[in-house]
């Protein structure tokens, strides 16, 4: 089992969580979960579903600028305020967020990451990006998020899997592409991409 995490920056629900059992995409909650609800939405899901892979569409590290600033150093070196695996990941997608735009993300997905590396064994958990996947879409999925359901709904039918309800939310849908990619890294499946950068690594399909 794979679980795909998508996850807001609002503090209403907008974070979602998407099972994948290579045949079946599973929604797990109509409205998502909110950010103080993060622990126990997260520890529910995995203790339901035991999945072997979390993929979480959001960074899990932090860029080596802001490392430098916290531990004191004098001159940060500010070309590292933005993490080397987004950059390459720009250059090998065309996409990525700069890490400062995203950062209420970023510190909610390196908590899920330490939550689940301190109280679960076995679960590995990977840094997801769905953009590539709805790239052809060619709109903005926040401006036609039916369109944009409906062209990733589409995609996965086409490829021969279900989705057991509606996909009606952009964050439903990049939960599901994360649990896509979530699922390919397991299977070591060759239409998944990687970037690498400082050791860290993020990954996406098309």
């Amino acid at each position: 089992m794979i679980l795909g995490i998508d996850l807001g920056s609002e503090t209403k629900g907008t974070s979602q969580g998407v099972v994948f059992d290579g045949d079946t995409f599973v929604v797990l909650c109509d409205k998502g979960f909110k950010i103080k609800d993060v622990h126990d939405s997260i520890v529910t899901i995995i203790d339901e579903f035991k999945p072997e892979v979390i993929a979480i569409d959001a960074p899990l590290s932090v860029p080596k600028g802001l490392i430098q600033l916290i531990d004191g150093a004098a001159e940060a070196d500010l070309k590292f305020l933005n993490r080397e695996v987004d950059i390459q990941l720009k250059k090998d997608t065309g996409g990525a967020m700069p890490w400062c735009m995203i950062s209420t993300i970023a510190f909610k997905g390196i908590y899920i990451k330490n939550l689940v590396a301190n109280n679960y064994k076995g679960i590995e958990v990977i840094e997801a990006y769905p953009g590539t996947f709805g790239r052809e879409f060619g709109k903005s999925k926040t401006k036609d998020e039916k369109g944009y359901c409906d062209f990733v709904l589409k995609r996965f039918m086409d490829l021969g899997f279900t989705v057991d309800r509606v996909l009606d939310s952009h964050d439903k849908a990049d939960g599901a592409i994360a649990a896509f990619i979530g699922y390919l890294f397991r299977s070591e499946d060759e239409r998944l991409g990687v970037s690498v950068g400082d050791g860290e690594r993020a990954y996406y399909c098309w």
